[in-house]
């Protein structure tokens, strides 16, 4: 969707003016979009304990008819989301973490940044989050997500998949070094074939 008719372009860019006139309900939201009697349930519920607000530019992004858009799912919240007992109210709880993977559609992103010549050095496993279930997919299915990428697109534009724990930033790569085979040591390709190659203790 486009900027709402009748408000003028230097007052769309003003950020002071984005963030005055936040939408705030599921009421404001209608200027944008369309949303599902399950969409205006959750923000109303959300509300008992949550702040609900996204600039106009921002809702201005969202298919005004599409649920399932992804800019949309990111921030008007459903109400399958209220029921998530693995959620942790305080994020920043660092005895609790447990942190889980974004989205997996990201190699158009990737690809993006690094035609701008951006270095991405590292994708974190999202944190326990209430309300983010509906995002949360097992650590063992994020080191596959970043296997597949490897020769699909420039190692450049791919980064390091980390979980951030309160030791530091632990990486999760799939295991390409499989062993060693007396002096040859043993390595798997991005796309699975075997390598062994000569290397003596």
């Amino acid at each position: 969707m486009a900027r709402p008719h009748g408000i003028p372009d230097a007052q769309w860019r003003d950020w002071v003016w984005q963030m005055q006139e936040r939408v705030r309900s599921a009421k404001d939201l209608e200027r944008y979009i369309n949303p599902t009697d399950d969409e205006r349930r959750a923000i109303d519920a959300l509300a008992e304990r949550f702040r609900f607000v996204i600039t106009p530019y921002y809702a201005s992004l969202m298919d005004p008819d599409d649920p399932t858009c992804p800019i949309r799912k990111q921030v008007v919240p459903r109400t399958v989301e209220l029921d998530d007992p693995a959620g942790l109210g305080d994020p920043l709880a660092r005895d609790e973490r447990d942190p889980r993977l974004p989205r997996p559609d990201r190699l158009l992103r990737q690809q993006r940044v690094r035609a701008l010549r951006v270095r991405p050095y590292y994708c974190y496993q999202a944190q326990l989050l209430e309300g983010t279930a509906h995002f949360r997919v097992p650590v063992e299915w994020g080191v596959e997500i970043f296997r597949e990428l490897r020769g699909r697109t420039s190692g450049f534009a791919i980064p390091t998949y980390v979980l951030d724990t309160p030791y530091g930033k632990v990486p999760l790569g799939y295991p390409y070094l499989r062993g060693r085979d007396g002096d040859h040591v043993v390595v798997e390709a991005w796309d699975g074939r075997i390598w062994r190659e000569l290397n003596p203790v």
